[in-house]
């Protein structure tokens, strides 16, 4: 199976990826509270080790990375939490 793309932005409030820089700077879709940031750093991102980066386990939507097949880590390492 495939590795998916990282994602370019996410939602400020709901932190929801997504896959296009054509997203940034609107307003979120899905909660209708947040706008799309940029994260397009390097290290913003890490692969999902529950799907290997594809998306999917065991032939359903992975739902440790909710289908997306990375992970968001830049908010993670300002907060301290682990990454």
């Amino acid at each position: 199976m495939q590795k998916k793309q990282k994602p370019e932005a996410m939602c400020t409030f709901c932190k929801k990826p997504f896959g296009g820089i054509d997203y940034i700077n609107h307003r979120c879709g899905k909660c209708e509270k947040g706008s799309i940031r940029s994260m397009l750093r390097p290290d913003d991102w890490t692969e999902c080790n529950s799907c290997g980066g594809t998306g999917t386990s065991n032939k359903k939507k992975c739902l440790t990375c909710d289908g997306w097949g990375w992970l968001n880590i830049r908010n993670k390492k300002i907060s301290g939490d682990k990454v």
